[in-house]
């Protein structure tokens, strides 16, 4: 059996095995809150797992070891600063989140405020965001099998599709987060098997010292050991740095997870135990990746010059189980391919019913809103047609992009989706949260704002530019110039409208976001009665 033959063996295996949680998963899905929010059943361990699974995607997985493997010091960045974003997500967002949101991330704001308009643009920014993402895994699907099953990449990309509907037709988010908790399960596990198969050939490398001089060896001109092979000036390194910490409050398909469990504490208990298992995870991607360094040999060079970073994985993870020609390689390789393609799988699936629920849920006419379990088969109608026509529309982008020969870094891409959700969502959902004078047209305006900047920011940058030496925007990732105008125009809208801030609103959601929806109204009650006790009192100037 060759490498591919294992890939595909695995791979079926894994996709049968998901398939029977798609079916299962369909039985159980009835009503709206089935579809978009799993039932609001999925416990604490199983939620952090599957949040790990969105951040840890192929470009993660894939992306981020080559990266490190080629660049070195500059590109732990991608990795480190999303898992400490997630702190002030458990401090400060989580419970608020979970206690005002329903479905989408604009439930949260129109919780605060009765505004369509803030629906729209919420849904558009939610829509451009999970649009980059969509084409970063359908890239990495691409590439992955067009190399390691002999697959072509318009073939790769439509069966990715045809896979991910699937799974989102028939089971919805239920769904989703299954196969997503199985997926991550098996990465974390593929993952400590190559950081231990590295770790134990260091004695066979000459020992430790050997090992590390191997590491940080200059690649041609680039020197892993020091900043600047990735990041050419200091203000790409910021703004790359400011997009990943604050674009994960404002990710849609991640902030989603919040909502699928019972309740706020649960949620707190998914932010910190997501914290435990994005940093064990950061820990062996580094590792992994600068092991390459030391096991891929020759094979570097040809990989830096041809800028398939994508690769380093599955032919690092060859080597470490002894090589392309043994059983033990082409297992590992293939163990490889099968669980980095379901990853892909997982992840999209996610991504679909974020970007499905955004359509449904915000732009569809209001009458076709689901709100409760006995509107729930309209929307669940609505949700699997939508999730078909974006999964049609993204696999034509993505083969257009590859025929035209220019596809950019699939982390990189992921990279941009976070700078948007930075730029347009956090700015308007924090000053939501924690600013009492905040008004519809501020949230409007500095949704509006931070989407264009960011959007113009990554069309005329080097990335997605037709010359990349020539773009009219230098910086990789426009977040440090599109963050600010999201904030600044959301100050602005609201200190020029004509509206005034409805504060007894604002205290309202302040201490629902605090104890809860039940909790306000078991709040409300006693106070009403407190009331009735006193009005017989009041007679006597008691």
């Amino acid at each position: 059996m060759n490498g591919h033959t294992w890939s595909l063996g695995i791979f079926a295996v894994l996709l049968a095995a998901t398939f029977i949680l798609t079916y299962l998963a369909s039985r159980r899905t009835r009503t709206s809150e089935d579809f978009w929010a799993a039932g609001r059943s999925v416990g604490p361990v199983r939620n952090a797992l599957a949040i790990s699974g969105d951040f840890l995607s192929a470009s993660t997985f894939l992306g981020g070891t080559g990266l490190i493997c080629i660049f070195g010091f500059d590109c732990v960045i991608f990795l480190v600063i999303p898992t400490i974003a997630f702190v002030p997500v458990l401090l400060f967002y989580a419970e608020r989140m979970r206690n005002l949101g329903h479905f989408t991330l604009t439930d949260i704001l129109t919780s605060r405020f009765d505004s369509s308009s803030i629906r729209v643009v919420l849904a558009l920014s939610t829509l451009v965001i999970t649009g980059l993402y969509l084409l970063a895994q359908l890239i990495a699907a691409g590439s992955l099998f067009q190399l390691l099953a002999g697959v072509s990449f318009p073939a790769a990309v439509a069966l990715t599709c045809v896979i991910v509907v699937t799974y989102v037709v028939l089971g919805g988010m239920l769904a989703a987060t299954w196969v997503q908790v199985v997926k991550a399960s098996l990465l974390l596990a593929v993952l400590a098997s190559l950081v231990l198969l590295a770790l134990l050939r260091i004695p066979a490398m000459g020992g430790f010292d050997i090992w590390i001089g191997q590491v940080t060896a200059p690649l041609g001109h680039l020197d892993p050991a020091v900043p600047g092979n990735f990041f050419k000036n200091g203000w790409n390194f910021a703004s790359i740095g400011m997009a990943l910490m604050f674009g994960l409050i404002g990710l849609p398909h991640v902030m989603m997870r919040i909502f699928t469990v019972p309740d706020a504490i649960a949620a707190r208990k998914s932010a910190s135990m997501t914290v435990i298992v994005l940093g064990l995870s950061v820990l062996g991607v580094i590792i992994v990746g600068l092991s390459a360094r030391s096991y891929l040999g020759p094979e570097l060079a040809s990989i830096a010059k041809g800028g398939n970073l994508n690769v380093v994985t599955p032919m690092v993870a060859s080597v470490l189980g002894g090589g392309k020609e043994t059983i033990g390689g082409q297992l590992m390789l293939g163990l490889v391919a099968a669980v980095a393609f379901a990853t892909i799988l997982a992840v999209m699936s996610g991504l679909l019913v974020n970007a499905s629920s955004a359509v449904v849920c915000d732009l569809w006419p209001s009458r076709g809103r689901v709100d409760n379990a006995a509107e729930g088969s309209v929307g669940i109608k609505r949700g699997r047609y939508v999730s078909f026509l974006i999964a049609a529309f993204m696999a034509v982008v993505t083969i257009a992009i590859s025929a035209a020969g220019k596809v950019p870094p699939i982390l990189a891409l992921s990279t941009l989706a976070i700078g948007v959700a930075a730029s347009a969502n956090f700015p308007a959902l924090t000053l939501a949260l924690f600013w009492r004078r905040f008004t519809p047209t501020g949230a409007v305006s500095g949704i509006l704002a931070g989407l264009v900047a960011s959007v113009v920011g990554v069309a005329f940058g080097p990335l997605l530019w037709h010359g990349s030496n020539s773009s009219p925007i230098s910086l990789m990732d426009p977040a440090i110039f599109a963050v600010p105008s999201g904030f600044v125009a959301s100050v602005v809208g609201t200190l020029l409208s004509k509206r005034q801030a409805d504060f007894e609103r604002f205290e309202q959601l302040r201490l629902r976001s605090l104890i809860g929806p039940e909790a306000v109204v078991l709040s409300t009650e006693m106070r009403r009665k407190s009331k009735e006790e006193e009005r017989p009192l009041a007679r006597f100037g008691i």
